[in-house]
């Protein structure tokens, strides 16, 4: 489901003379092109319309075509009217609720007097501290990161199956940390991943460990230390030794791996989610070791097996 701010775009930009203009300039060179090869629209399957569509669109933006500029400028100014629509209602639902609950602490702390030291004390100064919520007000920077990265995120849930193999080309970009661990979840379906995973665990933890686990956690800290856009610290080298130790054991179980060395290049595949994913916010919370190792696996089996 789309947020509702982006739904108001939505709407706004469909209701532009601007949007009805590029739509009628597609239109016009779709119906050129059928007539000149003798094909109606409808005999055309989905991905044939679609491609169709998308490659006039691509002709007008590489022309510069009026409707394709004017059409962009209006999805800018609408687009960022609407993104400061919603952070200023964020900012007044959370000024507020920062003034109630300091009403709060304040109508609890003076209902009742108690000695220094006593429980009954120690519970109101407890209750009088002042949340990590309410020390900490997002600012400006911070908030549009939020709510546009909450946006393509939504948008990106709805692509299908078969294209979100795509967005692979953007998460090396350098994006917020949060929108790039969201986006790379999209991959992890790999059910089939997770269950060897988790049985594996519960039938012997030692199965999940490589023979030749020391060599990956030392090519890992090298690994880590000589590519200092990852910033090496103790626990992204101890999470991609782990992933890579077990992900080492599954190769040689299909037959796929050799004995005593785990190519180069999946140390480079993993090495960006393990900096995205100790850097980000994560939403369900601190992950156990056993969790994190499956968490990547169905990352790099994702990757290999497109």
């Amino acid at each position: 489901m789309l947020p509702k701010w982006l739904e108001n775009t939505k709407e706004a930009l469909t209701s532009t003379k601007q949007w009805k203009q590029l739509v009628a300039e597609i239109h016009s060179r779709v119906a050129n092109s059928l007539q000149a090869q003798h094909v109606k629209f409808s005999e055309l399957n989905p991905q044939e319309q679609l491609a169709l569509c998308e490659g006039v669109h691509a002709e007008l933006q590489n022309e510069l075509h009026s409707s394709v500029q004017n059409f962009s400028m209006s999805v800018s100014s609408i687009l960022d009217t609407e993104i400061a629509t919603e952070i200023r209602k964020i900012s007044v639902i959370g000024k507020n609720s920062g003034e109630e609950a300091k009403k709060g602490q304040q109508s609890q702390s003076s209902s009742s007097q108690s000695q220094p030291g006593s429980p009954r004390f120690m519970e109101q100064a407890k209750v009088a501290a002042p949340s990590e919520e309410m020390k900490k007000e997002k600012g400006q920077a911070e908030l549009i990161i939020e709510v546009s990265t909450n946006a393509i995120i939504s948008l990106l849930e709805q692509l299908p199956p078969e294209h979100r193999a795509l967005t692979r080309l953007m998460l090396g970009q350098a994006f917020p940390s949060t929108f790039r661990l969201r986006a790379y979840r999209l991959h992890l379906k790999h059910v089939k991943a997770s269950i060897e995973f988790e049985t594996e665990m519960t039938r012997s933890r030692i199965e999940t460990i490589s023979t030749i686990d020391a060599l990956i956690v030392n090519e890992s800290q090298s690994f880590l230390s000589k590519n200092q856009e990852y910033n090496y610290s103790r626990r992204r080298h101890a999470i991609m030794g782990k992933v890579l130790s077990y992900y080492h054991t599954r190769l040689m179980k299909r037959g796929k791996g050799r004995s005593m060395v785990l190519p180069m290049r999946y140390y480079w595949l993993v090495s960006p989610l393990v900096f995205v994913y100790t850097g980000g916010k994560i939403e369900d919370g601190e992950l156990t070791p056993a969790k994190e190792a499956a968490f990547f696996v169905n990352f790099v089996e994702g990757w290999e097996g497109e």
